[in-house]
């Protein structure tokens, strides 16, 4: 059958702002999403390949991608990370190295909201929030690496204080 090409669109080219998180609006279900769509490779015979964007964000105003990234349930998240460890509790873009015995410093724990909350959605945001594992980064101008690496090049002073904060004009406590 015939195509109306009077009703045709386009996609939006994709491009860095594509691939940006915003940790107050993307729910860990969308970030997921996004990174399966953005990060992807293909091989297209010998030698030749195609990288997409992988999804980044900022901290402390220096870009790094999220290479290794997948959804975690509420429920394998150790009870520590519920509690207010620094007054403040768990909020959006709100990362800890996973010391526990499941984590073994080899995974990020980032909070999510729980809810789309973009204008438009029809999502209800309840106040928990949805989680993201994190295992490998690149950040800018360097090589991919894990995250207990990555944690680690940060000063004692903020590595100490046990988690980091994601985003745009993030900015250590």
């Amino acid at each position: 059958m015939p195509q109306d090409s009077a009703l045709q669109t386009r996609a939006p080219k994709v491009d860095k702002e594509t691939s940006r998180i915003d940790w107050n609006l993307h729910p860990a279900k969308q970030i997921d999403r996004m990174h399966r769509a953005l990060n992807y490779h293909v091989r297209a015979g010998k030698g030749s390949s195609l990288q997409q964007d992988p999804i980044c964000t900022e901290v402390s105003g220096q870009p790094v991608q999220l290479l290794d990234v997948k959804l975690v349930k509420a429920d394998s998240i150790p009870e520590t990370f519920f509690s207010p460890m620094d007054g403040e509790g768990a909020s959006p873009g709100k990362a800890w190295l996973d010391r526990s015995s499941a984590g073994k410093g080899q995974r990020l724990l980032v909070a999510c909201v729980s809810a789309d909350t973009s204008p438009g959605s029809l999502d209800i945001p309840d106040g928990s929030m949805s989680w993201l594992e994190v295992r490998s980064v690149k950040p800018e101008g360097k090589k991919q690496m894990g995250v207990r690496d990555w944690w680690n090049g940060w000063p004692a002073a903020e590595r100490n204080q046990g988690w980091i904060q994601l985003g745009a004009g993030s900015r250590q406590a």
